[in-house]
């Protein structure tokens, strides 16, 4: 990850991440009024292991290279020198989709339940791996090897999300629409009024709408944020190759640091 609280080049820091998950879900299908209600149900448990590294900065690392260029050792840095933090969680998820005639559905999903994560603290990628996985791997004689003691509590908020999809089929399989609208987490919105409301509902919503021919092509466009977002994606047998641009707020609010991005994915069986 990248961190710039400056805006500027020069003060660019980069972040270290790894986060490996196993997910356990289960659903179930009631059909409470035939034809015309039925409601999805389900849950979602994951086991999730999440670590850091402390902020490098660009410039600083740049510098330290060209001071020591003759004795800099790069795996002496990342291995033995710089600090990390490293812990897990248990969040749960628990959803429902109320499914009516013509394509219409509703959708409630309460997220990131017990998603507390119990983290910690390590002088190096070194001492984590001796207090994880018993091994060091490389020589540091100057590192004390002694795993800080020091454990936080990563403070995860439950959220609550509210969903609208409308999803017509018509046509048979030439034109496929769908319409959504979801608000990320309504929970956000709770005491704030005039301005402070508008913008916290921008924040948490986004808006959809794709269109699918001849079960080939894929047209998106939407709201991701108040800012707008376009997709293209096409099927050829078990290929499937899907592009968009959209723009990623990196500020504290809407407006204040908007970047664009472009991602183009391509998968082979699923889409």
């Amino acid at each position: 990850m990248t961190y710039n609280k400056k805006g500027t080049t020069s003060q660019s820091k980069l972040i270290a991440q790894l986060t490996a998950a196993v997910t356990l879900g289960y659903g179930l299908n009631i059909k409470a009024v035939p034809n015309i209600l039925d409601i999805d149900v389900g849950v979602s448990v994951q086991a999730v292991y999440k670590a850091y590294s402390k902020t490098i900065g660009a410039v600083d690392l740049i510098d330290k290279i060209d001071d020591d260029f003759d004795d800099f050792d790069a795996g002496k840095f990342f291995l033995a020198e710089l600090p990390m933090a490293a812990g897990w969680g248990v969040p749960i998820s628990i959803g429902a989709n109320l499914n009516f005639p013509y394509g219409l559905s509703l959708s409630l999903v309460a997220g990131n339940i017990n998603g507390n994560y119990k983290m910690a603290t390590y002088g190096s990628l070194n001492d984590w791996g001796e207090e994880v996985f018993n091994t060091r791997w490389s020589d540091d004689p100057n590192a004390s090897g002694a795993v800080s003691e020091s454990e936080w509590a990563l403070k995860v908020p439950w959220t609550l999300g509210f969903g609208f999809t409308w999803a017509p089929t018509f046509l048979g399989n030439i034109i496929k629409p769908t319409i959504a609208i979801d608000v990320v987490d309504v929970l956000a919105l709770g005491g704030k009024q005039g301005e402070a409301l508008t913008r916290a509902f921008l924040e948490q919503t986004r808006l959809g709408a794709s269109v699918r021919l001849l079960s080939m092509f894929d047209v998106r466009y939407g709201l991701n944020q108040g800012y707008q977002s376009l997709g293209v994606g096409f099927d050829l047998l078990v290929f499937h190759i899907d592009a968009a641009y959209y723009t990623r707020e990196y500020g504290k609010s809407i407006g204040e640091k908007p970047i664009d991005a472009l991602s183009l994915r391509f998968s082979i069986g699923s889409r």
